[in-house]
């Protein structure tokens, strides 16, 4: 054989498999979540400081909606339909932050409560 078609059969044999492998490659799949996740730090005074970060990045959120969407509707009620639509969804949304954000007001007051309990038992 010669060296040009040994070389010719390498580089096939390399473009077929390599072909091969992009056919079962992985896309990567583009999701508008939130990175930041609110987490237990591993000390208590430290939730200020971790969650505020959270807090401050979620302010960066797309929320979908922009002033200019409202425009060049060629039926005013189909635009009306989807602000009725997404301010349904968005209630839904709210509710449930509104309920889980309801632990976090009297966070210093169980502090207070659990730091008592504790300390009545460490007697000091």
């Amino acid at each position: 054989m010669s060296t040009d078609k040994k070389m010719w059969e390498q580089w096939k044999d390399w473009r077929l498999d390599s072909e091969k492998f992009k056919l079962y490659e992985e896309k990567e799949s583009i999701n508008e979540v939130l990175t930041d996740k609110l987490q237990t730090p591993s000390d208590v005074s430290y939730y200020s400081r971790d969650w505020e970060k959270v807090f401050k990045s979620w302010g960066d959120v797309d929320y979908g909606p922009r002033e200019s969407d409202m425009y060049d509707w060629n039926v005013r009620q189909n635009y009306t339909a989807v602000v009725k639509e997404f301010n349904a969804h968005m209630t839904k949304v709210a509710n449930k932050l509104n309920v889980a954000a309801k632990g976090l007001d009297g966070a210093y007051q169980k502090w207070r409560h659990l730091m008592g309990k504790h300390r009545r038992k460490d007697k000091s």
